[in-house]
């Protein structure tokens, strides 16, 4: 069970860890509820998520050094042209929201990236340049991606910006050594919708 709500976004930043062969793909997802519903960047996972009959125990979060698997009696919502798939980490908790907020981003303003690499945590600062820009990763072309002057490296995928009011107005899903990007919030907020349609 979770301890006590935090404030700060990086709080809720959990090392997202899949387990198909080796090596094991690490990254990192974003925890939106106290019962363990999470969100992270699809192509993490991209080997397992794409099975037709996946292995829940080779997909797993850690958060306040404690590893939880995944719920199996939770489905995976996932939008590959996005980058993004939403889970349940198996978590004993009440089903209410952690405290995140999330914002659009808007050119120029100053953003901090959190994410955790290895699980060691990571933390940089930049600027929103674009708010609508087209890039091909491992999942094919993304469109309509953030694109900011935060450095990130290999590892960060899944990590979270944030702007200077703690609003989460993106997620990392493409780096290099000078510009990282992905979906923004208004994907991440979509991808929530069409999970809860299906409790509806």
């Amino acid at each position: 069970m979770l301890g006590s709500l935090r404030t700060r976004p990086q709080d809720y930043v959990v090392k997202v860890t899949a387990t198909l062969g080796k090596p094991e793909h690490h990254g990192a997802g974003l925890l939106l509820t106290q019962d363990g519903y999470f969100v992270s960047t699809y192509h993490i996972a991209n080997d397992i998520l794409a099975r037709k009959s996946m292995d829940t125990t080779q997909l797993h979060i850690t958060y306040d050094g404690h590893d939880y698997p995944l719920d199996p009696r939770v489905d995976i919502t996932y939008q590959p042209a996005k980058d993004l798939f939403l889970a349940k980490a198996d978590i004993r908790g009440p089903p209410r929201p952690t405290n995140i907020k999330l914002a659009e981003p808007n050119v120029g303003e100053p953003i901090k990236l959190y994410s955790k690499p290895g699980g060691r945590n990571y933390h940089s600062t930049g600027k929103v340049l674009s708010t609508d820009c087209n890039t091909r990763t491992e999942c094919g072309l993304l469109q309509g991606q953030m694109l900011t002057s935060a450095p990130s490296f290999k590892g960060c995928s899944g990590g979270i910006y944030a702007d200077e009011r703690n609003a989460i107005v993106g997620m990392v899903a493409f780096s290099s050594n000078r510009n990282s990007g992905g979906p923004k919030s208004s994907d991440i907020e979509r991808l929530i919708d069409e999970t809860m349609k299906k409790y509806r």
